[in-house]
């Protein structure tokens, strides 16, 4: 048997690190309901404790649940859990977007819980039209002197709204700014996420507005998740908490009014 630091025999001699082991776990537990600790020592030619050692290190990172003798696919985190996550850098984020909108715009709001946070901050404010596909950010105008309207369409996990009329509404939809999050930015992807249809609708909206703000997190910078909207460049401005590399300044153009919060 191999011990953990060391390579690990698998399918004929292929060898095998810890990290190249785990990979090689989560992608056996994506095309099963369930991974078992004993058939998978015997598969990487390891102790079942190296097997628990792993196992408990993908936990840990959200990738695996661990049951007794196995694990199981990662239980999805709620979105009230997500928005405790880097809840002050949010709030931050969120208070340099508010500074960008000016009083009395119509500003085309995201949805996600970095744009639940800045909807907040908006709320604060009287006079502004807060235009949305997001129930949970709509929610956060109920008592404001600003007023909000919910885009129509078929209500996902996420209470958005999609797949609806929108694109019969594009001639009439006019924003001044339109704030969206990201699960991503890259130099070579641009500005990306995971949900097709709500892509559909950020494209939409983007084509009406006078201008776009991107409200990115520390955690988005240098990744890039399964579909883009188009490259960095393309934004007025992006507020962010993070120390931006030079690649994705550049990425973003001379352009780019980039603040940098917290």
């Amino acid at each position: 048997m191999s011990t953990d630091s060391q390579p690990t025999a698998e399918d004929g001699g292929r060898r095998h690190t810890r990290a190249a082991r785990h990979e090689a776990i989560i992608e056996h537990l994506s095309a099963n309901d369930r991974i078992d600790v004993t058939q998978l020592a015997e598969r990487f030619d390891v102790t079942e404790m190296t097997i628990r050692r792993d196992l408990a290190a993908l936990d840990s990172q959200g990738r695996v649940t661990r049951v007794h003798g196995g694990a199981l696919p990662p239980k999805p985190i709620g979105y009230e859990t997500r928005a405790t996550i880097n809840s002050e850098a949010k709030a931050a984020i969120a208070v340099g977007v508010s500074r960008l909108i000016t009083d009395g715009e119509t500003v085309g709001l995201d949805m996600g819980t970095t744009c639940h946070a800045i909807a907040a901050e908006l709320a604060k404010r009287d006079g502004l039209t807060i235009v949305t596909y997001s129930m949970h950010v709509a929610m956060a105008f109920r008592h404001s002197g600003s007023r909000a309207i919910v885009l129509g369409g078929e209500m996902t996990d996420e209470l958005t709204l999609v797949n609806g009329g929108l694109v019969q509404l594009a001639d009439n939809l006019v924003l001044d700014s339109l704030v969206v999050s990201c699960a991503g930015v890259s130099p070579r992807f641009g500005v990306s996420y995971f949900d097709a249809a709500e892509v559909e609708v950020r494209r939409v909206m983007a084509a009406r507005a006078d201008r776009l703000i991107l409200a990115a997190d520390a955690g988005k910078w240098g990744r890039h998740s399964t579909f883009s909207l188009g490259p960095l460049s393309m934004f007025s401005a992006a507020v962010t908490d993070a120390v931006v590399p030079e690649e994705l300044r550049e990425a973003g153009g001379p352009d780019l009014d980039l603040v940098v919060v917290g």
